[in-house]
């Protein structure tokens, strides 16, 4: 969706993206009007990029505490976090309390809950997942 055009630039707003669309460069096409005008096709001037967690603050906490990840990304909505402890039988999903991220320069700030049971005492891998891919921060976290 075109959000603001001039007659030298023009800004748009990807809605929705398909899970046929791998992160990568992509191509714009851009259809101007009029019988016979051709497109204009702009090579790999369209990225989509997939979660990067940069850190987690703070690094070490209860269970049932809130933690912030920060990173890259994340999404504006339907993003998830899991935390595996490596020993338990599968990751624990973790209650997301809030999400923002800068839709210019991607950068994402996600806020968790450590989750109350299923984990044991020392590091778990994080892992932020969304439509677009995951990133898993290894040993980025620990439980007291």
């Amino acid at each position: 969706k075109v959000t603001t055009f001039t007659t030298t630039s023009f800004s748009c707003l990807l809605k929705k993206i398909k899970k046929t669309n791998p992160p990568g460069m992509y191509n714009v096409t851009i259809t101007r009007k009029g019988k016979g005008v051709p497109p204009i096709v702009l090579p790999s001037a369209f990225s989509i990029m997939a979660p990067e967690i940069q850190n987690i603050e703070p690094d070490i906490d209860e269970a049932g505490e809130e933690v912030t990840i920060f990173g890259s990304f994340f999404g504006t909505k339907k993003v998830k976090a899991y935390m595996d402890d490596g020993i338990t039988k599968k990751p624990k999903k973790c209650k997301v309390t809030s999400l923002t991220m800068d839709s210019t320069t991607g950068e994402s700030e996600l806020k968790i809950l450590v989750p109350k049971k299923g984990l044991l005492p020392g590091q778990c891998d994080v892992t932020v997942t969304n439509k677009v891919g995951e990133d898993t921060l290894v040993g980025g976290f620990t439980i007291q």
